[in-house]
């Protein structure tokens, strides 16, 4: 049977297995729930969880599901039951225009996720967009300019949550095709100075300083960390010859 997938609109119902659980970021679950959703549209961890037990489910089902909620570190448990839904083709069957536009509306919606500083969903949103565009191949002319924008932003994402290697990891995807890319230049400086690489973070300052002389952001943070790097040199000469003095 024909199952819900990505952009399929279901019409459903949730019931709470124990209504004393305490409160938990949800769009869904307004005390007991029914009415409709698009699947993938979720934003909240709960939510999504639901989102993914829908694809697995026939229409009339009721199934129980229990969410292990990472952040507030308890379960929820909950029944489901699909009443109906609006078949969707599924994703690898999109045109080109389709999956393009499906990737500009997830990052929209990181963007806003990202002002409201909900950056985990937000970062979720714009690795969605990138899924999208992978299978078109970023190498076209079309795909590759959303794809560093989205990279940039999930770097940025990854820099919020001082997860700073992954943040290097993504801006160096993004420089290997386009060098000149001020915005992951920036954030890359960013990563190094997280993992106490100076030098490095003084070198992809300077690159940013030469592409856009007025970049006044790009110079104060080069003049701060110029600073910072002549004195950790100095430190570095009077450690090097104290161990070879006699």
């Amino acid at each position: 049977m024909e199952r819900p997938r990505e952009g399929s609109k279901c019409k459903i119902k949730l019931k709470m297995q124990n209504n004393d659980t305490p409160f938990f970021p949800t769009e869904y679950l307004k005390d007991d729930f029914s009415g409709s959703i698009t699947v993938g549209e979720a934003d909240r961890e709960f939510d999504r969880a639901v989102d993914k037990c829908v694809t697995l489910m026939d229409t009339k089902e009721k199934s129980k599901l229990t969410v292990k909620l990472e952040n507030n570190q308890y379960t929820v448990t909950v029944y489901v039951t699909l009443i109906e839904f609006t078949p969707s083709p599924p994703s690898y069957e999109w045109s080109k225009e389709k999956k393009l536009e499906v990737a500009r509306h997830h990052k929209e919606k990181g963007c806003e996720l990202f002002k409201q500083g909900r950056v985990q969903d937000s970062f979720l949103r714009f690795s969605k967009a990138v899924k999208f565009l992978i299978t078109l191949g970023i190498e076209n002319k079309d795909v590759e300019p959303l794809y560093f924008t989205l990279c940039n932003n999930m770097a940025w994402c990854q820099l919020s949550r001082g997860q700073a290697s992954h943040a290097l990891t993504l801006c160096n995807k993004v420089l290997s095709n386009n060098p000149n890319n001020v915005k992951a230049l920036m954030r890359r400086a960013e990563a190094f100075v997280w993992l106490q690489d100076t030098e490095h973070a003084v070198m992809d300052l300077r690159k940013v300083k030469e592409l856009e002389p007025r970049n006044n952001i790009a110079r104060e943070r080069l003049i701060k960390l110029e600073n910072k790097l002549a004195i950790e040199t100095v430190r570095y000469n009077n450690i090097i010859k104290s161990m070879f003095r006699f």
